[in-house]
């Protein structure tokens, strides 16, 4: 006897989906149901237990920020954003200025308040782990991702940049427009059970340059990482990705002073500021 498991999708539309005696969906059988494409990604979720960024490719994709250098920046707070330091200029230091705009090919076309680009402030620069923090006057999205654990086998995509060095054509009018790449989404699964010694956890995503500074994400949606250098053997056919863990630069970012809360809640118009720690009394200094 068939079981079948009514499963609703993005728009909310309900499909009655076959199911294996065990209660397990198959992933073809999910596809054909809703008509899927194989390069669109999927997750289940039960009893619409989702995750904080519901829908992934606005909460995913959206949280991809690009600077006039084409560089990614990932949001990972409200008001706070992450990006490699080899991303940015070798003379840069904290305090400087880095202007930021939604990344070609995105569905964010501005911010919450409206403006089409802002300027972050460098706030950590960690060149040893390659990550660089930067803080936000405005809010960068209306609901932040959460971030999560790198967890071994897991699935995930990797949202970044490297395939705007190619060029496509359309017909416009009758004449042929070139028109830049889009943004580059990759699916992998993390292959790595612990951090190395560069404090780097690895995906066999692969990457390219242009993906450096782009965010890795569970397929539901929640952010954990971004991607800093790849290695690739040819023999093997193997592209690997190797990312920072997001959870790993929380730890740096908070040592610095910088309270996870106000990065999501702080006043209008107004960088995060850094929290000033006392030594209890009694102690020394």
């Amino acid at each position: 006897m068939e079981s079948y498991i009514n499963v609703i999708g993005n728009g909310q539309k309900i499909v009655e989906v076959a199911a294996e005696p065990t209660g397990v969906i198959n992933e073809e059988t999910l596809r054909r149901a809703f008509l899927l494409e194989a390069d669109v990604v999927i997750g289940l979720f039960r009893n619409d237990s989702r995750s904080h960024t519901p829908n992934w490719y606005r909460g995913v994709i959206s949280f991809l920020l690009e600077t006039d250098q084409g560089c990614c920046v990932s949001v990972m707070a409200k008001r706070a954003a992450l990006t490699c330091a080899h991303c940015l200029d070798d003379n840069v230091s904290i305090g400087d200025n880095v202007e930021v705009k939604p990344c070609k090919g995105s569905i964010l076309k501005n911010f919450p308040n409206g403006q089409t680009s802002t300027t972050l402030k460098v706030a950590y620069i960690n060149k040893h782990d390659d990550f660089v923090f930067l803080l936000s006057k405005i809010d960068l999205c209306d609901d932040p991702p959460f971030p999560t654990d790198a967890t071994f086998g897991e699935n995930y995509v990797l949202i970044g940049l490297s395939a705007q060095d190619r060029q496509y054509t359309r017909m416009e009018n009758l004449r042929i427009k070139m028109v830049d790449g889009p943004l580059c989404v990759k699916k992998g699964v993390i292959s790595s059970k612990v951090m190395d010694k560069y404090n780097k956890h690895m995906g066999d995503s692969g990457m390219k340059k242009g993906d450096s500074g782009g965010g890795l994400y569970t397929l539901h949606g929640d952010f954990i990482g971004i991607a800093v250098e790849f290695n690739t053997k040819v023999k093997e056919g193997i592209s690997m990705c190797h990312f920072n863990p997001v959870t790993y630069m929380l730890t740096k970012i908070q040592d610095e002073g910088y309270a996870w809360s106000d990065l999501n809640n702080f006043e209008e118009n107004d960088y995060p500021r850094k929290k000033e720690f006392r030594p209890a009394e009694g102690r020394g200094h």
